[in-house]
């Protein structure tokens, strides 16, 4: 099962957009695919969203909808 691991920073701007980032705990790599939010839960929203959009053979989806029933902080 994959793992979405969170981070906070908060950087010297006023924009507050970017204070979460989510990525999959494989995608350690220095392109990793990344979700940026608000919240913790915006971050990883984010990340799901993105990753549907990049991969159209279904897998993705499949991936967020487990994420959406069982809740990704469960994991």
């Amino acid at each position: 099962m994959t793992k979405v691991l969170t981070d906070y920073y908060q950087p010297p701007i006023p924009d507050r957009s970017f204070d979460w980032s989510a990525h999959y705990e494989w995608d350690d790599e220095e392109d990793a695919m990344l979700g940026h939010g608000e919240t913790e839960e915006a971050a990883v929203l984010d990340l799901f969203k993105k990753s549907a959009e990049a991969d159209d053979d279904g897998s993705a989806i499949e991936e967020v909808i487990h994420f959406a029933v069982i809740g990704w902080k469960a994991l």
